[in-house]
Order: structure tokens, then C-alpha cells, then sequence
């Protein structure tokens, strides 16, 4: 399954940060979360993808600048998809009886 995210994806500082705006029950984390599970949902309902078991994942990150180190990008961006694709419905979970392993590469 390829599928393919437009945009530059949050870095885990920008991820860590915005969990850290707490406002009550509220953080900027959350509405991040929130918006790239509405996007991923879309996407994988557009591609009709279909659950998969546990397995191998390979990531692929296009930045603009290498203004962001690399586990930076791959930190946060590895984070919000798995998230998003198991609120798709797409994984059962991403813990280590659904993730066998994953790899991230990332160019500019």
C-alpha cells in the first residue's frame, strides 16, 4: 500500500510543544492529531484501503529545507500517521504485536 500525505507533516518538537499548551482538558496536540486523522481517514476511503495485520513500514519524507534534523522529522511524522491509521481503522493498534518494525527515510 503506498499512500501518499501532501504537505509537510509536524516535526516531534512542534508535536512535543503543542502537548504542552494545555489548557485544561485542551491542547494544540490534540487539534494536530485530529486533523491529520480526518485527513488520513479521507485518503485511505478515497484508495479503498483495506485493514492490514501486523507487519513492516516503511516511511518516506519529502522537507523542503534541511532546516529540521532528520529524527525530527521522522519523530513526529511516524508518530501522527500510526496514530491516524489505527483511528482509520486501517491497524488494529500500533503497539508491538501490530508493528514489526519500521524504517524512515526522508530528502528536501
Amino acid at each position: 500500500m503506498l499512500l501518499y500525505v501532501a504537505g509537510r507533516m509536524p516535526g516531534l518538537n512542534e508535536l512535543l510543544g503543542a502537548k504542552s499548551s494545555q489548557k485544561g482538558s485542551w491542547n494544540a496536540y490534540n487539534d494536530i492529531k485530529r486533523r491529520y486523522y480526518g485527513q488520513i481517514k479521507l485518503l485511505c476511503q478515497a484508495k479503498r484501503v483495506e485493514p492490514v495485520g501486523a507487519g513492516y513500514f516503511s516511511f518516506m519524507f519529502i522537507e523542503p529545507t534541511r532546516a529540521r534534523d532528520p529524527d525530527n522529522i521522522a519523530g513526529g511524522g511516524v508518530k501522527l500517521l500510526f496514530d491516524a491509521l489505527v483511528g482509520a481503522d486501517v491497524m488494529k493498534g500500533d503497539s508491538w504485536t501490530h508493528v514489526l518494525g519500521f524504517v524512515s527515510y526522508w530528502t528536501h
